[in-house]
């Protein structure tokens, strides 16, 4: 039982290997058949470019022009690296914040003018997505919300007012009181709250 296992492992491993060889052996032969070029009547793309275009990509083919061209390319990459080289400075980093800044400041100038606009653009944008009674109903829940917000918000310090009052009377002025005041067990109606 074991040596028959053994014997189709084998077989399918030699299988693959023999599958393997197929492949990289027809692989070459199809793309040598997909090379080549197909025979049409139509004009050869030698007769279709310009004779000025040839003349351009016969200079490019000469040595002494790829050398010459290669030449310029390193020039050009080394001097544009030097520069990252030096060690930028503090003024130069607020020198460019600062340049930042200003930029933003006149693209905000720029933009005033159209602000007005822009206004009247939304509010038509509102008004179409919403109506006019939906803008009440919008501007409704607006100021409900933010009631609620400073409600919840006052009936928090209400609740918690005892606490702060409590805490801001401890010493904080050092570590070792700030570290006693964490550590310190709170005391609700005589009973011991962590």
């Amino acid at each position: 039982m074991h040596q028959g296992k053994s014997i189709a492992g084998a077989a399918r491993h030699i299988t693959a290997i023999c599958l393997a060889a197929l492949v990289f052996l027809i692989g070459p032969l199809s793309c040598a058949f997909a090379a080549q070029p197909a025979k049409s009547t139509a004009p050869s793309e030698a007769d279709k470019t310009p004779a000025k275009v040839r003349e351009l990509l016969t200079l490019l083919a000469d040595p002494k022009v790829q050398e010459w061209l290669d030449k310029e390319a390193k020039a050009k990459t080394a001097s544009q690296s030097a520069p990252e080289n030096v060690e930028e400075s503090i003024s130069h980093y607020f020198d460019a914040q600062l340049g930042a800044v200003r930029t933003h400041i006149l693209a905000l100038a720029a933009a005033l003018p159209d602000v007005p606009n822009q206004f009247r653009r939304g509010s038509r944008l509102v008004t179409a997505e919403l109506g006019d009674a939906g803008r009440t109903g919008a501007l409704l829940l607006l100021v409900v919300f933010v009631a609620l917000g400073f409600g919840v918000e006052w009936l928090f310090r209400w609740a918690t007012q005892g606490i702060r009052a409590r805490l801001d009377s401890l010493p904080l002025e050092t570590v070792s009181h700030r570290l006693r005041v964490v550590a310190q067990p709170q005391v609700n109606n005589g009973k011991v709250v962590r």
